[in-house]
């Protein structure tokens, strides 16, 4: 468990006229958790969590999860993810209109075969459902 406390000064915000502008500072503060554990000899389980306790931030989910499932064998390495973003606040600036995304899950995967030692070949899907987010940064990496 890792409790975190960000402090942000000169903060920009995507505002009225259709420009950034610097709309002051916050401390968003919250705490994560994460693990990870094997599943047999080919198989690994990574999972996070990560809660923001204030709900002033701007484009900050409130919650955040991720679970990837890795099974490796030989010169071959399977990923599928689950990424759940929870509701968020995508309200821009001073006199725009409040806008709220609901909360999703993404589903990615990926294959990698390793050609030689540093050389990997990858085929990566990103958003396997064809789900419609506000999030733009959906990674199978990470999580």
């Amino acid at each position: 468990v890792t409790y975190f406390q960000n402090d942000v000064s000169d903060k920009l915000e995507f505002g009225a006229g259709q420009q950034y502008s610097n709309t002051g500072s916050e401390k968003p503060h919250g705490f994560e958790l994460g693990t990870k554990f094997g599943v047999g000899a080919s198989t690994t389980i990574n999972a996070q969590y990560t809660q923001v306790l204030d709900d002033e931030s701007v484009a900050t989910p409130t919650s955040t999860a991720g679970v990837i499932v890795n099974y490796g064998r030989n010169k071959w390495n399977y990923n599928l993810s689950a990424v759940y973003t929870g509701e968020d606040d995508l309200t821009p600036g001073t006199g725009m209109t409040e806008t709220k995304s609901d909360a999703n899950v993404i589903y990615n995967g990926s294959v990698m075969y390793t050609l030689s030692k540093g050389v990997d070949l990858q085929l990566m899907v990103l958003n396997l459902t064809d789900e419609d987010t506000a999030d733009v940064s959906i990674s199978n990496g990470g999580v």
